[in-house]
């Protein structure tokens, strides 16, 4: 059971929280992990698991990406991440009839003996590839797969340009696929040939830009990379996150989140570990967040990708994965999945907030607290009022000044302290001054009792 706290804290920039007016309008912002301050934070360690059925739809669904994103060789601006489609048969299901030529060569391939070798290689055992590994034997059958698309002539009309792709992509069925079953085969050092080709896709990545034919390029190097990296965004949704602490004692958050001592840090009352909430996008009233611990540890959160595929829809991940020519996947987690959606959501779940919760080692003087909110319908992508969210100023017990916040800032916060006195019931709400620092290392406050005094008069 989790300790209950009298009190939690919010470091801010002063400047900020003026020019944001977030004490005006008694306002929480909830960042993206983008913008947390450990930038490895929710990394999840995906590996990849499974029976033929499902390496054959992965593979399958990788194909039909490449084959969408060749659409794409003639746009004026370079190829990133985010043209990759990874739903790709939402598109292709609707544009393409069941006897198109696309259709028969998807057919052709996953009967290719060679092909079938490499299926079977990686379902032998339900082996555990993690994306390192997998980036090796997917690089490989890319230049295969790539092939495929650009020799066979019926698809050529699909292409989005006049480039001729032989001509600027070495590439041959026989130097790909054949490649790949060399490493299989011969027990290959993989960790090595992980090492050299992200080596390669980095220094692609960082000259892309200036290169002649560069999205050619992109889709022939980077793409497979990429691919692996947006495969995330079909396990769990974008996270956004508020932090808070129970300690405001630490000179290092004062430095770190208070602007060097010139910001200010808001203390609310919290009962019962939570804090109540109104969202200013959908404004359907208050709701309480439970504040959840941070875990600080140097043990990256192992996710299993083909049993978390919680932003696909319930068929979509039964049609596209876990069926393959109306055979379905015997994978036991499969199983699980299909017989007790419950028993798979609470391990969903728990996985997720190990990934929400995990930060590392390097950070536990922070003592963090977090309160957090999916973004299952991208309405915080589209809306940031979605990511603001209202406290009550009942619940906020006081502002303590850093050492060094400037008087100006000083002013104006009380004005809009004294303001909201007026206007709501606060009889607890006390200004401090952190003001020395203890034989402990400790950032000492005391009570400006003469303020508190003349805010109320």
């Amino acid at each position: 059971m989790q300790q209950e706290h009298n009190y939690i804290y919010r470091f801010r920039n002063s400047q900020k929280l003026l020019e944001f007016k977030e004490l005006e309008n008694q306002e929480i912002f909830f960042s993206d992990k983008a913008f947390q301050n450990d930038a490895f934070e929710g990394n999840m360690d995906l590996y990849w698991s499974g029976d033929e059925v499902l390496w054959t739809n992965f593979f399958n669904n990788y194909f039909m990406s490449l084959f969408l994103i060749l659409f794409s060789t003639s746009k004026p601006t370079l190829l990133t991440e985010k043209d990759i489609n990874i739903r790709p048969y939402k598109i292709l299901d609707n544009m393409l009839p069941k006897d198109h030529v696309f259709n028969n060569l998807v057919q052709s391939i996953f009967n290719d003996n060679r092909v079938k070798k490499v299926l079977e290689f990686l379902s032998t055992e339900y082996k555990k590839i993690k994306k390192d590994e997998l980036l090796v034997y997917l690089s490989c059958i890319h230049k295969y797969f790539l092939y495929k698309l650009i020799s066979t002539t019926d698809l050529k009309k699909y292409i989005a340009t006049e480039i001729d792709f032989n001509s600027v992509i070495n590439v041959s069925e026989t130097n790909s696929i054949d490649v790949l079953m060399n490493i299989i085969e011969n027990n290959k050092n993989v960790d090595k040939l992980a090492l050299k080709e992200k080596q390669k896709i980095l220094c692609f990545k960082s000259l892309l830009s200036n290169m002649d034919y560069r999205n050619i390029l992109y889709i022939e190097n980077i793409f497979p990379f990429d691919y692996i990296e947006k495969l995330k965004q079909l396990t769990y949704p974008d996270l956004y996150i508020s932090c808070f602490t129970d300690n405001c004692e630490q000179n290092s958050m004062w430095g770190n989140y208070a602007d060097y001592h010139k910001g200010i840090c808001l203390m609310f009352r919290s009962e019962k570990n939570s804090i109540s909430l109104e969202n200013l996008g959908d404004k359907n009233g208050y709701h309480s967040f439970e504040l959840r611990k941070v875990n600080y540890s140097d043990n990256s959160i192992e996710i299993p990708f083909f049993e978390s595929l919680g932003q696909n829809t319930h068929n979509e991940t039964t049609k596209y994965w876990f069926f393959w020519n109306s055979n379905m996947s015997k994978f036991p987690p499969v199983q699980e999945i299909r017989n007790n959606k419950n028993t798979w959501r609470n391990k969903y779940h728990t996985f997720m907030d190990k990934l929400i919760l995990r930060k590392d080692t390097s950070w536990d003087k922070e003592k963090e607290l977090r309160i957090y909110d999916y973004d299952m319908l991208s309405e915080f992508k589209n809306n940031i009022n979605f990511q603001k969210y209202r406290y009550k100023f009942s619940d906020l017990h006081g502002i303590i000044f850093g050492k060094n916040t400037s008087d100006e800032h000083k002013q104006k916060i009380i004005s809009i302290i004294k303001d909201k006195l007026a206007k709501e019931k606060n009889d607890n709400f006390k200004f401090y001054q952190a003001y020395d620092i203890n034989e402990f290392g400790k950032v000492q406050k005391y009570e400006l009792t003469l303020l508190n005094e003349s805010i109320r008069t």
